[in-house]
């Protein structure tokens, strides 16, 4: 098959069930039709009649034609494979049945539970369903399972139809990636199936409801599809064109010498060190610029095993945190090209990162059978990941075991002040030395930060990245070089201000976290979704630091979802857990971390945002921009660093914005925050918060620690509400602290409480003496009797007088570990806010 009609193929596949989309705005052309009769009318009315008109209407058993075509049969068995979720009417349990077309999709977060694991928690989790609309903006499932009427479909459909006839109009809807970014965007909360089963219990019910939306169906199909034909035609192309192979494409469920797919997955290992092993000014940039240079690993190295492997971007199940997982075929040609790009991408990473990091890309076959239970062949694949990368250098040992060399000329009295590299020459970059390597991800982040900043101010302005294939002349040292000879590719971060704005001589340019369709009729466009949220214009954390409110500290945050692991491997259901249930569950999560993110850090952002309850403690600066850049964020995991307050805040904005989207009490975050000076090196910090973040876990999970102390969110929230409702009161805001008015408590006095407080809470924390809580409160009594309030100063606010009795109720209740942590971190706060400058 020509490649070109090998793109047809997969479109016909991705597009197979375009006409249940049509067919639930109920237009009075298509009553009485079947869908596969409506997506069939519509695609050959769109790409004429041919193999993407056909995969719509012979994509069912009962039709004839299918019977008739191998390439009709692989679509109709990619169809099945990828429905292996539904589930099916039981006379025996079941009450009734019916296809009902307004059913809203249920969240696949709403299945998860973990009971064994989490005793204490609300382990069975309310039911949720995604409100039907375009992807794009702030989402969360909702409690009713109204709201799918024809004319919201309608109004759906219609704004899809302007979008595809955008790309149309620039030729660009027979690009798969481009036509697989509009389907995500106005399919992905439109369930694939309707029927709408009533089990004996609302429970039974809600396990039987659709949760698996037409774009994950649709892409599953793609990917399967894809994959069954270069399996099949590479075993039977002597007799391809001649023969129909019934029996051999629609067969073999249960045969496990049968298995047409390899499951892969992909690992850059050390990339935990590799960010966070830097010490050096600038070191805000430079960390920005290594992260997204991991991003743009990521996608370089997915982008040349498609292309090696002759696949499209359906085939990609998930890729974030430095992992890919990918669904390709099980063909000699496929695996001689994963290792063919595995010792590529190692041979650079050598060469560039002296093994610092490494590229690992594991595979296992898979049946058809896995498509109803997947969670064997995900377990296998993480093993054999597992162990490739304690043996990631074993084809390499002359690199590994041979002799020293001797330093770079350059290096022979100082090396890289970034990564401490000895072996390359050395250039100083606004006064610090830095290896090539270093400096173009310093530049990199540098351009990516200006480029996110002006983003942020403008409404139409996206951040790009151009892609060259031979390096600008004219760029000079400004882009990210990745790979080696013919497969080096150059980036550069730049602007886009218009939907065509692109730099001269680009191969490509992704638009980061660009839904508009508009974008990409440009030639050359292609969607990346990141978390890039930066704001302030300031050279480095030093200056970032010294504009946030109260005490000059940095804080550096790091984060990421509880039991992540069970909950794929366990959290489902015996029965539920399908291929097409865990593709679309990985992708909720990436969209949370990778797109969602930059509009929850945004606090003007609008399309939903807005409604986001913000913590906004410092009051005094409304209106003001988080002072933090988000240096981080993919898999499950975010790195956050900037001014303490700010970060502190946005641990608090995320979690409850994950809670709100997940809805789940199973599905939780840890967080680590740490304090402190902004020179302080960004190993320490990364360190520092990374064993914060393991105190959270290890006390429960669903914590967060900072001030040294851990509490569970729901504590640490009660924390905020102390300080807000019981301390604020009593001080004055000010424009670059809170101070103290006449007559209401000291700076003194909070710190007294603070003595008397902190060391019960660590000799609590360390059960090192328990009773020794109860000699608290007549201190705690004698310090409230001499501290207070004037009486003028209570008589003169209300908010006040109610503030400073809840506060001392507070003080006086019987004291217990959590209660005293509260306190502890409360006082802290405030004091931290109460500190002007570094000091």
């Amino acid at each position: 098959m020509l490649k070109e009609d090998f793109t047809r193929f997969v479109l016909g596949a991705l597009l197979h069930d375009i006409g249940k989309f049509k067919q639930r705005a109920k237009y009075e052309e298509d009553r009485g039709k079947t869908h596969s009769a409506i997506g069939y009318e519509w695609l050959s009315s769109q790409y004429g009649e041919g193999l993407i008109a056909a995969a719509a209407r012979n994509h069912h058993g009962n039709v004839s034609e299918t019977w008739e075509s191998n390439l009709s049969l692989i679509i109709y068995e990619a169809d099945n494979l990828a429905a292996s979720e539904r589930r099916r009417f039981d006379p025996s349990t079941d009450v009734d049945k019916s296809w009902h077309q307004e059913v809203l999709l249920a969240s696949d977060f709403s299945r998860i539970s973990l009971d064994s694991e989490a005793p204490d928690l609300r382990t069975k989790p309310e039911m949720r369903y995604w409100p039907l609309k375009a992807l794009g903006g702030w989402t969360v499932p909702q409690e009713d399972d109204s709201g799918g009427s024809a004319g919201v479909y309608r109004e759906l459909w219609e704004a899809f139809c302007n979008d595809f006839a955008c790309l149309k109009a620039a030729n660009r809807h027979t690009d798969v990636e481009i036509m697989l970014h509009l389907m995500e965007r106005f399919t992905s909360y439109i369930p694939s199936i309707t029927l709408h089963i009533t089990g004996a219990t609302d429970r039974d019910t809600f396990r039987k409801h659709p949760d698996v939306s037409l774009f994950d169906h649709a892409r599953v199909t793609a990917a399967s599809a894809s994959c069954l034909y270069l399996f099949y035609y590479s075993r039977l192309q002597d007799r391809w064109d001649r023969d129909v192979f019934k029996d051999e494409i629609t067969g073999g469920w249960e045969d496990s010498s049968q298995d047409p797919f390899l499951l892969i997955g992909g690992d850059l290992s050390g990339v935990q060190d590799f960010i966070y092993t830097i010490s050096s000014r600038g070191a805000l940039k430079a960390l920005k610029g290594r992260s997204f240079f991991l991003e743009l690993l990521t996608e370089y190295l997915v982008s040349n095993l498609l292309e090696e492997l002759s696949l499209t971007r359906c085939n990609v199940l998930f890729t974030g945190g430095g992992h890919f997982y990918l669904l390709a075929p099980n063909t000699e040609d496929a695996k001689n090209g994963l290792d063919s790009v595995r010792r590529a991408t190692n041979d650079y990473l050598w060469d560039a990162f002296n093994g610092a990091l490494s590229c690992c890309i594991a595979y296992v076959p898979m049946g058809k059978a896995a498509f109803r239970d997947a969670t064997r062949h995900w377990a296998a694949l993480g093993q054999e990941l597992e162990t490739m990368k304690r043996r990631k250098w074993e084809k390499a040992l002359d690199k590994v075991l041979g002799p020293a060399e001797m330093p770079h000329a350059d290096c022979l009295t100082v090396r890289c002040e970034v990564c401490a590299r000895e072996d390359t020459p050395l250039k100083s970059v606004r006064g610090v030395l830095m290896c090539p390597s270093c400096r173009e991800q310093f530049f990199f982040g540098e351009g990516l930060q200006k480029a996110a900043r002006e983003a942020n101010k403008l409404l139409r302005a996206k951040v790009g990245i151009a892609v060259w294939d031979k390096k600008p002349q004219t760029e000079g040292d400004e882009v990210l070089a990745i790979g080696l000879g013919e497969k080096q590719r150059f980036y550069k971060p730049f602007v886009i201000y218009d939907s065509h704005n692109s730099l001269p001589g680009t191969k490509w340019t992704y638009r980061l976290n660009d839904w508009d369709s508009s974008g990409y009729a440009a030639e050359g466009s292609l969607p990346l979704l990141a978390g890039i949220f930066h704001a302030g214009e300031f050279e480095d954390l030093e200056s970032l630091v010294e504009r946030g409110y109260g005490w000059d500290r940095a804080g550096v945050l790091r984060m990421d979802v509880d039991r992540l692991g069970k909950i794929f491997s366990s959290g489902l259901p015996p029965g539920d857990r399908t291929f097409s249930r865990m593709a679309s569950l990985s992708r909720h999560f990436s969209l949370f971390f990778k797109y969602h993110l930059n509009g929850i850090l945004h606090l003007d952002k609008k399309d939903g945002y807005e409604n986001l309850v913000r913590t906004r403690v410092a009051e005094s600066v409304r209106g003001r921009e988080r002072l933090l850049s988000l240096v981080y964020s993919g898999g499950d995991d975010v790195f956050v660093i900037g001014h303490w307050l700010d970060v502190l805040e946005a641990a608090y904005d995320i979690e409850e914005a994950f809670s709100l989207m997940t809805y789940n009490p199973n599905i939780t975050l840890s967080a680590g925050l740490v304090f402190a000076p902004p020179h302080h090196p960004v190993y320490r910090f990364a360190k520092d918060a990374g064993e914060a973040e393991a105190k959270a876990k290890k006390g429960g999970r669903n914590s967060l620690t900072a001030f040294g102390h851990t509490l569970r969110w729901q504590d640490a929230k009660d924390m905020r509400t102390m300080l807000v409702g019981e301390i604020l009161p009593l001080l004055k805001k000010e424009q670059r602290a809170l101070g103290t008015p006449v007559g209401s408590v000291s700076v003194g006095f909070l710190h007294r409480v603070l003595a008397l407080v902190s060391p019960f809470v660590t000799r609590n924390e360390k059960k090192t003496d328990p009773a020794s809580q109860f000699w608290l409160l007549p201190k705690v009594a004698y310090l409230t009797g001499r501290a207070a309030p004037s009486k003028e100063f209570l008589k003169a606010s209300d908010e006040a007088k109610k503030a400073w009795m809840a506060l001392k109720d507070r003080l006086l209740r019987q004291p217990d570990l959590q209660h005293l942590t509260k306190i502890n971190g409360a006082v802290l706060w405030a004091l931290m806010m109460m500190r002007k400058g570094g000091k």
